[in-house]
């Protein structure tokens, strides 16, 4: 590799990474703007703001002025806090007698917009790791990131993922070729995430 491929070669990882890490500032700036306003937390709403935002920089002052001011053509996909207690009231009905459930429903009705999101975030979890082993395998993959990493400078995919707003894991690979095939938008940012040579090992069946 000549010395220009190599330095053009870095540069776009480098991007690649600088992109990532924008991506995780939005996300988190995301999640606390599901904290304050009744909206969807899934891909379509995060993609709409950061597309509002018009630099590709998602702030709380940002997301606060379109959502308080109902800006024209800004148009995100609502939820009432009635409608996320009964989402999740349905995800705890298993496991709790009709007493408990209807307590646990009384309780949340005074909850905050935040703990309500907390608490879908924690159910999240709880689901994906549902066993010892289950956890032992997650942090057995998640720390080889920084022992066995074949993709320096991007985290680490795990076999399974969690698809925003599921509960259930998937397999990795089939979650990516879905991607590529309804969501083109999304897919792009898992690469920038992860890398074109991780994603294009899960997708070949090489890892």
């Amino acid at each position: 590799m000549t010395t220009v491929n190599y330095e053009s070669k870095a540069a776009v990882e480098q991007q690649q990474k600088n992109e990532a890490a924008q991506e995780a500032r939005n996300r988190e700036v995301f999640f606390e703007v599901c904290c304050r306003f009744p909206i969807r937390d899934h891909d379509a709403n995060f993609a709409l703001l950061v597309q509002w935002a018009g630099d590709g920089v998602l702030t709380l002052e940002k997301a606060e002025y379109l959502l308080k001011h109902r800006v024209a053509g800004f148009n995100p996909d609502v939820v009432t806090r009635e409608k996320l207690i009964e989402e999740l009231a349905r995800e705890l009905r298993d496991g709790y007698t009709d007493y408990d459930h209807r307590q646990w429903r009384l309780r949340a009705s005074t909850w905050s917009l935040r703990q309500l999101r907390n608490k879908k975030r924690e159910l999240l979890l709880k689901r994906e790791l549902t066993t010892a082993q289950k956890a032992r395998n997650y942090l057995t993959e998640a720390r080889a990131e920084g022992v066995d990493n074949k993709y320096p400078g991007y985290p680490r995919l795990l076999k399974t993922i969690v698809p925003p707003g599921q509960i259930f894991a998937v397999d990795t690979r089939q979650y990516l070729v879905e991607l590529a095939r309804t969501d083109i938008f999304a897919f792009k940012r898992m690469v920038r995430i992860y890398g074109e040579q991780q994603v294009n090992d899960y997708l070949q069946g090489r890892v």
